[in-house]
């Protein structure tokens, strides 16, 4: 991790945020990497203070940032586990 939960930087630049948790990726003959949406509606975590990449699946993470990322059952859950990540308050 680059930096610790609700300290600074956390945050700062609009680096942390929530997302629908891809279900999958595929690669285009063009090297692009594009990902499906979940279906389920779960949600992550994604902190790029922490060093997390939101092009990196679920399953390729760093169990470090997986604890962080979720996922998390709502929208709601996942912003609650945001703002205690972040220490901070974004509503």
């Amino acid at each position: 991790m680059t930096s610790s939960p609700g300290r600074p930087p956390h945050g700062q630049g609009g680096k942390a945020h929530i997302r629908l948790q891809p279900s999958a990726y595929f690669e285009t003959p063009d090297g692009v990497r594009v990902s499906y949406e979940n279906s389920a509606g779960l949600y992550e975590v994604i902190c790029a203070d922490c060093g997390d990449n939101a092009d990196i699946p679920y399953e390729q993470a760093p169990d470090e940032l997986r604890k962080v990322r979720g996922p998390y059952q709502n929208e709601n859950l996942a912003m609650r586990a945001l703002e205690q990540h972040m220490g901070a308050r974004f509503r």
